[in-house]
């Protein structure tokens, strides 16, 4: 996967001009936006070669948006696999169906946008981007249009997922050695995760003889998946097979730790599963 330029702040960088479902971009209303949505298509086409396309989603990127009620929204791209993971929060107004949209680390910038709703789908339309279609890359980037097309999320998504959760259940488990286990929960440790309606969360980690952690940042569901994407350090998300019943989650994923008796400083490949239970 390759990306000269960051996957969503295309969206907040350029001006857009497309119709809206039923006669103009006046029908756009905040309310339609709020939810969780799931990018089935993010594709720059060069324009001066329309034979030349690049689409993140069908590269195997999840790409994901969460608009709060509030106007706060997330958006998120990960590639599973470790190509890239890039991540933008901020604030949407809706006015005259026009989504005005500012980026958290660029607020005295306001981009307005219009968008085509039909049918729980969003279809952002752009010829107004750039994109280097070189490979390897150049740095040189061509004149390109933007495909976007956005699926309102069904299943589980991050409004079931808001609230304060606390882990009843943590172990790690040992990828090469499965009979080598630590119980964190059983050594005193555990984990708590807070969870807003637009994605934002808050992780505090407390392993045995070590000082509390606490970590920040956007989680984002595709599927049966669920990625913590740390604002600090972005690039190496939490990656975790997830399932939910009632005010219980399961979450699994891989992770490394140091399971040896008495440790020798070397983390080993592990698996960690987690149950955590609504506060």
């Amino acid at each position: 996967m390759r990306k000269t330029v960051g996957l969503m702040a295309v969206l907040v960088g350029v001006g857009l001009y497309v119709g809206c479902e039923d006669g103009g971009p006046g029908d756009l209303t905040l309310a339609d936006l709020v939810g969780s949505w799931v990018g089935d298509q993010f594709e720059f086409t060069n324009r001066e070669n329309r034979m030349e396309s690049v689409d993140f989603v069908a590269a195997g990127a999840d790409v994901a948006m969460t608009v709060a009620g509030n106007g706060r929204y997330t958006a998120a791209a990960v590639e599973p696999s470790g190509g890239f993971t890039d991540v933008m929060t901020g604030a949407l107004l809706v006015e005259e169906g026009y989504l005005l949209m500012t980026d958290d680390e660029q607020p005295g910038e306001t981009v307005a946008f219009a968008a085509e709703l039909a049918g729980g789908v969003l279809t952002i339309i752009s010829n107004e981007v750039s994109y280097d279609f070189d490979v390897p890359p150049d740095g040189v980037e061509e004149p390109a249009d933007l495909r976007a097309v956005f699926r309102f999320a069904t299943g589980t998504t991050v409004a079931d997922l808001v609230g304060t959760w606390e882990a009843t259940e943590y172990r790690y488990v040992s990828s090469p050695t499965p009979s080598d286990t630590m119980d964190v929960i059983e050594l005193g440790g555990g984990v708590d995760i807070t969870l807003d309606a637009d994605g934002w969360y808050a992780l505090t980690l407390r392993l045995p003889g070590e000082l509390p952690e606490d970590q920040s940042g956007v989680l984002m569901i595709s599927g049966d998946m669920i990625y913590m994407i740390d604002d600090v350090d972005p690039g190496d998300p939490l990656i975790f097979e997830f399932a939910l019943d009632g005010d219980t989650v399961t979450m699994q994923g891989e992770d490394s730790i140091d399971l040896d008796d008495p440790p020798d400083g070397i983390d080993d490949p592990a698996v960690v599963e987690l149950v955590l239970v609504r506060q």
